[in-house]
């Protein structure tokens, strides 16, 4: 299948509403200089071909939660039980995200936890009875999450790159059941306006504005972005997970800096377990990923002690509230 092949308008308008999808037409059009009735068009037309979801941008850290990670592969190739392992873990109302990689593991998930100390146990109840044909497991605690605009989409200079970001909160938030409704409907169906989501909970829709607003002061409702599809664009995506000597400040500080500034990087993440950081890129050619990683050992190679590259196939569940229940 031909990659879709963005058009220089449809790559300006990504970028601009990549991390802010609920941008209105007129607000996309004075970023980019493009006509209302164009962006109109083009993210229609990107919707429809399966390039950009929109998704709510939610924290679990504001409710209390930890993220626990895990990577993995497995022992079996029995495509019956592989395909029942994905239908456990992306039917779990604590796991938001599952994905299938090459490299070193197979499977990349994360999880919600209360306690640190529960990861172990919870992983192990999400792989009940199909422990035999789980192997080569390392698990970490995620405390930071920052994705950036797509840099390698910036095609004019006055567009400048952005991100949403979450991770540990000083102060926990308690929601009530309403709440719970409205992120979980938010969450299900993003598109949705907030006088339609109203009329589906049988309130006025002053009243769920506000009950909005407040989640949005509290922490807990980040904004709004885009999955992309970059496959369907050609876009390859790799990850590195690197294990550092110490955990000292200045040497997080300046990776990130340097995550932020590199036209390839769309995600950072620091943690604590298996490994400390965890760096995503987007690339059009696969060599691109040795040249990169090159970079990073140029500059952090001395604070590294080790590093794993995986490329990312596939995300089998994408969500950022994943509980059924409220929390």
């Amino acid at each position: 299948m031909d990659n879709f092949r963005l058009s220089d308008n449809e790559k300006a308008i990504i970028n601009a509403c990549y991390l802010n999808a609920d941008l209105s037409l007129a607000e996309i059009s004075k970023i980019t200089g493009i006509r209302s009735h164009v962006v109109n068009y083009s993210l229609q037309k990107l919707k429809d071909e399966g390039i950009i979801k929109k998704q709510v941008f939610i924290s679990t850290y504001a409710l209390g939660y930890y993220q626990g990670e895990i990577y993995f592969s497995l022992s079996t190739g029995d495509q019956a039980k592989i395909k029942k392992l994905e239908r456990t873990l992306c039917s779990s109302d604590i796991v938001p995200w599952v994905g299938t990689y090459g490299g070193e593991f197979q499977y990349g998930m994360t999880f919600c936890i209360k306690e640190i100390k529960d990861i172990f146990s919870l992983s192990k109840d999400l792989f009940k009875g199909q422990e035999s044909i789980i192997r080569d497991t390392a698990f970490s605690i995620r405390n930071f999450y920052k994705e950036y605009s797509l840099k390698n989409l910036v095609v004019a200079k006055k567009q400048k790159t952005s991100h949403l970001s979450f991770g540990e909160v000083s102060e926990i938030s308690k929601i009530d059941s309403l709440d719970h409704e409205i992120l979980k409907f938010m969450s299900e169906f993003p598109e949705v306006s907030t006088r339609r989501l109203a009329e589906k909970l049988g309130l006025p829709a002053s009243s769920i504005y506000l009950r909005q607003e407040s989640l949005k002061k509290r922490g807990i409702l980040i904004g709004y972005s885009y999955v992309v599809n970059f496959s369907k664009l050609g876009l390859l995506t790799y990850l590195y997970i690197l294990k550092l000597k110490t955990l000292e400040t200045k040497i997080l500080v300046a990776l990130e800096k340097f995550a932020e500034a590199h036209p390839d990087v769309i995600y950072m993440t620091k943690s604590y377990g298996a490994w400390d950081v965890k760096i995503g890129v987007n690339v059009w050619q696969a060599s691109d990923s040795v040249r990169i990683l090159q970079e990073i050992y140029n500059e952090f190679g001395d604070s590294i002690s080790n590093s794993k590259t995986l490329s990312a196939f596939e995300y089998l569940k994408v969500t950022r509230y994943p509980f059924g229940e409220k929390p």
